[in-house]
């Protein structure tokens, strides 16, 4: 009975209801400066709403912001890739000869206006050229600081088969929403390229809020939540960490689904894909999934979804959303496509990196391991076959920036193709054992950051004696 009078008492002193004393030095407690937060990655909040009549996309978005370099700055960059699609005849995001298949109606192009921008609640005065919105800070953004940025806008989607693009009634969405351009000490900020995934970002969270026609099915990065506002939809989802956010409506779309052994659901939004190939692409989405998890590492989000589209390009991977292209989700060799988009949710989105100067760190990862996927116990005869192939045809072929190639073939065999080989070629210096180590603890190490080229040759190099300098000045310019 004393032992629990004596414990009373003394919680009784501790939470300063007994004694002037803890009262005092509630007071100090009080008046100790907090800490200051800690930088934390970007978080978007976007409200949209959608008209098919018109093809009208309104959107709020704000974004608040640290500067997690260690440099003041007194501007700040915003990407709007969406911009790329007004008239501009020295740059556009198609090559010419891809116009007829980009604009199969005939070329119809957008816009967008931007009607207001906040800094810190403050109006700022802003500048946009194309993809490029520049806004004038009026005060040096400093290190570990915080900036908020609000804005309002109006686009006219273009009648264009692209990441971005419509087919009858269906719309994808891909890069639309506006996104903070890196920044690192210095701004990357870049206009659409033609060629090549132009599309550098820091991972970030979403919370996203489209509203559409009662009809449409809406598909999103993350878990969709909907409810229905005065005969409008309202479609909802958030995600903590992702290097995009994109979306698709459709009246029309259906869903087919297949769980992965580790519970994660992969959806199939399909309109035109027959049914034997759906249950293929599933079957295989599954398969590379749950192959993905135990090689390389767990998949980051609940669920995974595949959307059927009428891109001139054959696919492409955003966080936990890809498209693909309709003849390829019917065509059994359209696999390589569907398995190489789910690499990207590894290397592109969890492991990040500048795709316009290195692309070869996300696109040859993900294609070898969509060929490791594919071929496995023959992948030793495959690559011989492919560096052959590649060393006959095209001597020439390197693995370059994207400004340094003039169209796709020539950046598919370089960041494709020859990234691949040497990803294999590395895999054979390390050994299994150690290349098995190194891409689990890769992976794990830069989840969610970017990675640039010499950092990951430093990475590697633990995981042999062999000095791998020699290595890379082989394969990389």
């Amino acid at each position: 009975m004393q032992r629990w009078i004596l414990m009373w008492i003394s919680m009784y002193l501790l939470t300063g209801c007994g004694t002037g004393v803890s009262q005092e030095h509630e007071q100090e407690l009080k008046q100790t400066p907090l800490p200051p937060p800690q930088p934390q990655p970007p978080h978007y909040e976007h409200r949209l709403m959608f008209e098919p009549e018109g093809r009208i996309l309104q959107g709020e978005t704000s974004i608040e912001a640290w500067n997690r370099s260690e440099k003041a700055t007194d501007e700040v960059y915003v990407q709007l890739f969406l911009g790329a699609f007004e008239k501009d005849d020295k740059k556009p995001p198609v090559l010419p000869k891809s116009f007829s298949r980009a604009y199969p109606h005939g070329i119809q192009l957008g816009r967008i206006d931007i009607q207001e921008v906040l800094i810190n609640g403050e109006p700022a005065s802003f500048q946009r050229e194309k993809a490029i919105l520049q806004l004038d800070l009026p005060e040096s953004w400093g290190i570990s600081e915080p900036l908020s940025i609000d804005m309002l806008w109006t686009s006219q989607l273009p009648m264009v088969h692209h990441r971005l693009g419509m087919q009858e009634k269906a719309v994808w969405f891909g890069n639309v929403l506006p996104i903070l351009a890196v920044y690192d000490g210095e701004w990357h900020a870049n206009q659409y390229e033609a060629v090549g995934d132009p599309f550098y970002s820091e991972a970030g969270s979403y919370e996203v809020e489209i509203t559409t026609p009662e009809e449409y099915q809406v598909v999103m990065t993350g878990e969709e939540t909907e409810q229905i506002i005065q005969g409008k939809k309202v479609t909802t989802s958030s995600v903590s960490q992702a290097r995009d956010f994109v979306f698709a409506v459709s009246p029309d779309h259906q869903v087919q689904s297949i769980t992965s052994d580790g519970g994660k659901q992969i959806h199939l939004h399909y309109r035109l894909t027959a049914p034997g190939a759906r249950e293929l692409v599933l079957k295989r989405a599954k398969e590379m999934l749950d192959y993905m998890e135990q090689r390389v590492g767990i998949y980051p989000y609940t669920q995974l979804d595949i959307y059927e589209n009428e891109m001139f390009i054959t696919g492409m991977e955003y966080p936990g959303l890809v498209f693909v292209r309709s003849d390829r989700l019917n065509d059994p060799r359209g696999i390589e496509t569907v398995v190489h988009e789910i690499a990207h949710q590894w290397f592109y989105n969890i492991v990040g990196n500048d795709p316009l100067r290195e692309p070869w760190l996300d696109e040859g990862f993900a294609t070898y391991f969509a060929d490791e996927f594919l071929h496995q116990s023959r992948l030793t005869k495959y690559y011989a076959e492919e560096g052959s192939y590649l060393k006959s045809k095209f001597p020439q072929t390197k693995i370059l920036p994207v400004e340094d190639y003039q169209d796709w073939s020539s950046y598919w065999r370089g960041n494709y193709r020859k990234s691949s080989l040497m990803i294999f070629a590395l895999r054979q210096e390390l050994g299994d054992e150690a290349f098995s180590r190194f891409i689990k603890e890769y992976t794990e190490h830069f989840q969610f950051k970017i990675v640039k080229g010499d950092e990951f040759q430093s990475f590697v190099q633990q995981y042999t004696s062999k000095d791998l300098k020699p290595f890379f000045q082989e394969w990389l310019p």
